[in-house]
């Protein structure tokens, strides 16, 4: 009886860690032009498909009713939920490979010297980002371009990313954000 109980704890035991270390595949997708956007996600794991997607922006019907008036204590508790957050994604992040990347954007506002300030700051604030923290992880080489269109008004584009994590990673990324949190509590930097 006992050898039994052994062996089917071992069996889970092993079943529970090969879960944990399968990979997960997901791939996030938006594309859109002016104000109409798609937004979506599938994710995989052992053969289970995951698909979702929605239209941005929402319907009035589902946005939020704006608060009025400034609540100095609701601004603090949104940064320490962003730095919580900021930190769950910067752990996990560090354990994700990318194995595809496209980022393809034209942009246009009428007037060539606007369009192009603008094309050239977000060159400027996207390219690093692709550059350092995008292209060392991925296994084939990133598609990034912000092209400009000079002679109306546009903005069109597609985004597309495929990342591979594993479980385990998105655990161990939660429970840091949850020690963090419960660090912050304890320490008296969240009010509630």
């Amino acid at each position: 009886m006992i050898a039994i109980a052994v062996f089917l704890a071992t069996s889970f035991g092993v079943v529970v860690v090969g879960v944990l270390l399968v990979p997960v595949t997901t791939t996030i997708k938006v594309f859109g032009q002016g104000t109409q956007w798609t937004m979506g996600f599938n994710a995989t794991i052992l053969g289970w498909h995951s698909n979702h997607a929605w239209r941005v922006p929402m319907t009035p019907a589902q946005k939020v009713k704006p608060t009025t008036g400034f609540d100095p204590k609701r601004v603090s508790q949104g940064f320490t939920g962003l730095k919580i957050y900021s930190h769950f994604v910067k752990t996990l992040w560090d354990r994700t490979s990318v194995t595809n990347f496209s980022c393809v954007l034209y942009l246009g506002l009428a007037e060539a010297a606007s369009t192009a300030l603008i094309i050239g700051l977000l060159n400027n604030l996207l390219g690093p980002w692709v550059s350092l923290r995008i292209a060392p992880r991925s296994s084939r080489r990133p598609v990034y371009g912000i092209y400009p269109v000079w002679d109306r008004v546009q903005f069109q584009g597609e985004f597309n990313a495929t990342i591979r994590f594993r479980i385990i990673n998105l655990v161990e990324a939660s429970l840091a954000a949850l020690i963090r949190a419960i660090f912050l509590l304890i320490h008296g930097r969240y009010h509630k």
